[in-house]
Parts: structure tokens; sequence; C-alpha cells
């Protein structure tokens, strides 16, 4: 089993800010406790959806490290994973204080790939 845990997720909007202000990071949960071989994941095709619920707009995103593991058998993991900077950066901070969406596929040992999200608030900094 894998997920998501402890999204923390804001976009820097003070008036002299970087070409991204959306900053992201994780924790990657690697529970391999019921294998019985040891256990690579692979996240790829990561997007970010801004106010899903509302005037959606979604935007392919990169995760560094993007590869976790290998976890033993029997064990359980966490590793930690940011967004990389996005070249020409995203409109986070036009959707502060709304939902936000990031999801993406999972890969474990070249099985068939799974899906995977998780949503938070999008906080901002004035």
């Amino acid at each position: 089993m894998y997920g998501l845990q402890d999204p923390m997720i804001y976009a820097n909007c003070q008036p002299i800010i970087a070409d991204d202000p959306l900053h992201a990071k994780w924790t990657v949960m690697a529970d391999n406790a019921a294998g019985m071989d040891p256990a690579t994941l692979k996240v790829s095709d990561v997007s970010v959806t801004f106010d899903p619920d509302g005037a959606a707009e979604t935007f392919a995103i990169t995760l560094a490290p993007a590869t976790f593991g290998p976890t033993a058998a029997g064990a359980v993991e966490f590793y930690m994973t940011a967004k990389e900077d996005t070249p020409g950066g995203l409109p986070a901070c036009k959707h502060c204080d709304k939902p936000v969406l990031f999801e993406m596929t999972w890969t474990v040992n070249d099985e068939p790939p799974l899906p995977g999200s998780t949503q938070a608030t999008l906080s901002c900094v004035y």
C-alpha cells in the first residue's frame, strides 16, 4: 500500500516572487509489510489542479525524488518528496485558500500502474 501523507502546500505571493510561486512537499508512505520481495516505487504523470471543485486549472509538475526504495519485504518506510520548480510558473496566487488536488501514477516493481492523489488547502504568504 502506498500513499501521500502530511502535504505542505503554499504559494509565495509577495511582490517580488520567484518564477514559480507554488511550493509543495509530502511524505510518501511505502507499506510493504505484506510483501514477500523488496519493492521500489516510481511516481509519474504528476499533476496539480487548482480549485478542483470550481474553475479547475490543471498543470503537469515533477517531483524530486520520484523513485523510492527499495522498501524491504515486511517493512514500512517513509520518504520525503517535493515539487520541483515549473518553468514558466503556475498561477497559484489566484487560488489562495482554495483546495489543491495533486494526482499521480504509482508503479511498484514494474507492476501495472495505480492512481494516487492527495488534496489540501493552498495557503499563501503575502
